[in-house]
């Protein structure tokens, strides 16, 4: 039987939807807004916290917005958005352990040849990770 992460939180669930249903797809919203206006624009502002901030990569962007979907699927106990989860994070973990894997290149004028720091990879990969370990190994 397939059961929903928020099940294993023993969460409160509140209305329509839950504390984390909010918040995943508040972090996804703010990556899309950085994907479609910072960089689809060119709108430099919105790539950054506040001015002089290291701005938001746009790996680092497409890989949580790719977590927050994942982590939405979770939520749902079909067979279907167990593995479509579990697809998504495996994804995301590949992405990361190959831009670790392959030299740092940028291109002038190529958002996504700019690779996010050490430590954003270290925490994008065991959030994946963990996603993977919470919907293929609950019981660890």
């Amino acid at each position: 039987m397939l059961r929903s992460v928020d099940s294993y939180l023993h969460l409160p669930r509140r209305r329509y939807f839950s504390a984390l249903e909010v918040h995943a797809a508040i972090i996804g919203s703010i990556a899309a807004v950085v994907v479609l206006v910072g960089y689809g624009f060119d709108v430099e502002p919105v790539q950054s916290l506040a001015p002089g901030f290291p701005t938001m990569k746009l790996r680092t962007a497409a890989c949580l917005m790719a977590l927050s979907l994942s982590y939405l699927l979770s939520l749902r106990t079909s067979a279907r958005a167990h593995w479509g989860s579990v697809a998504i994070a495996a994804a995301v973990l590949g992405v990361i352990v190959y831009s670790l894997a392959t030299p740092a290149l940028p291109v002038a004028g190529d958002p996504w040849s700019i690779r996010p720091s050490f430590g954003t990879h270290l925490c994008l990969g065991a959030c994946a990770a963990a996603m993977l370990v919470i919907k293929l190994a609950p019981r660890l």
